[in-house]
């Protein structure tokens, strides 16, 4: 989680932008405005962490679920 933080204090104190590029959707709703889900290479799925969490899209749906079964464990 202290790579999460630096990241979005670094954003917000040098009003920067960073793309971060990870498999750990906990970490990406944490530092993100937006979320892009890709699936065979093309983007599924383009919005805010709130839309991505509430997507009618299956694959993120499912990957959003899979996750919180992980943490939950």
């Amino acid at each position: 989680m202290t790579i999460n933080r630096l990241i979005a204090d670094l954003n917000s104190r040098l009003k920067t932008t960073s793309v971060v590029v990870t498999h750990d959707i906990t970490s990406a709703l944490f530092v993100a405005d937006r979320i892009a889900f890709l699936k065979n290479g093309r983007f599924a799925f383009t919005g805010t962490p709130d839309e991505a969490r509430t997507s009618d899209v299956a694959d993120l749906r499912a990957f959003l679920a899979a996750e919180e079964i992980v943490n939950e464990g």
